[in-house]
């Protein structure tokens, strides 16, 4: 990508940001981020099902919540993953 092409993504970016916030956002994988740009949380969608994952601030899974084919699925993990708590379908 050249100069001209960079400059000109960046002048639709500033665009979009002074038009204020979308009021509607459409996709697949969100990634909730702290301020050190670490992950705690995110959302998917995929062939299995939404899936809503919460980490605690090492980036370790902490609680799983998903909706499959066969109906909801609760999971809290401890801080090796392992399950401690679970509710299904």
């Amino acid at each position: 990508m050249g100069t001209e092409e960079r400059l000109a993504k960046l002048e639709r970016e500033l665009a979009d940001l002074r038009a204020g916030p979308k009021k509607h956002v459409r996709t697949r994988l969100l990634e909730i981020t702290d301020e050190n740009g670490n992950n705690r949380a995110v959302l998917r969608a995929d062939e299995g099902g939404p899936t809503l994952e919460l980490l605690d601030e090492k980036g370790n899974k902490r609680a799983v919540l998903r909706v499959d084919a066969l109906g909801p699925v609760l999971y809290l993990l401890d801080e090796k993953c392992n399950r401690i708590w679970e509710a299904t379908h």
